[in-house]
């Protein structure tokens, strides 16, 4: 069966409709999703090996053993966040949750019916555009658009899976601002490189 939108449909195992047809990746339609990033690639080529191994090795070792087979993982989604060059020039969005593309946080009209406010920085001269939005109570950062200089993506997406800003404020965020991110500021399981979900530690 093909989705809606193109791509082979899935299931969380990435089965097809048809039981002996996996796909994974840019062909697979996961809830509705064709992914075009290449962590979700990774993502779901894990969770399917993973599951072609409990049907080969895993099940014939339980029976041995005696014991109960542990159920093979389910691919669940993957993050959207993600940080590219395009024709020369650094991009990157960046949420806290998917609730930021599908919920559309980042776009002002949308983002103030859900309480979410946003700091804007925008050089035409160097073609540099800095979004980034905030929970108006908490001041928790829920994602952000960069164009012309990604350089702290990484701090920021930490940011941006901790519950708070810490010590900082929106104000701290600014590129250029008076505390800029650093390594110091990310926990040990941040995640530093999205394409092989390597962390900090």
């Amino acid at each position: 069966a093909v989705g809606q939108r193109g791509g082979v449909l899935v299931n969380n195992r990435m089965q097809s409709s048809d039981p002996r047809i996996f796909a994974l990746g840019e062909v697979a339609c996961h809830k509705g999703i064709c992914y075009g990033l290449i962590a979700p690639g990774w993502d779901q080529a894990s969770v399917l090996a993973k599951n072609f191994e409990d049907a080969t090795w895993g099940l014939s070792k339980g029976k041995k053993s005696g014991e109960t087979p542990a159920e093979a993982p389910l691919y669940e989604g993957s993050d959207l966040s993600t940080k590219l060059k395009l024709l020369g020039v650094d991009v990157a969005s960046f949420g806290s949750s998917l609730d930021f593309w599908f919920k559309r946080q980042f776009h002002e009209s949308d983002a103030k019916k859900q309480g979410l406010s946003f700091t804007l920085q925008v050089d035409p001269f160097s073609g540099l555009y800095r979004k980034l939005i905030f929970h108006e109570e908490s001041q928790k950062l829920m994602g952000g658009l960069l164009v012309g200089n990604a350089d702290d993506y990484f701090s920021l997406l930490g940011l941006s899976q901790q519950d708070s800003l810490g010590k900082k404020a929106p104000v701290d965020l600014f590129l250029g601002g008076s505390s800029e991110a650093g390594v110091d500021d990310l926990s040990d399981d941040s995640i530093v490189c999205l394409c092989q979900k390597v962390s900090k530690k």
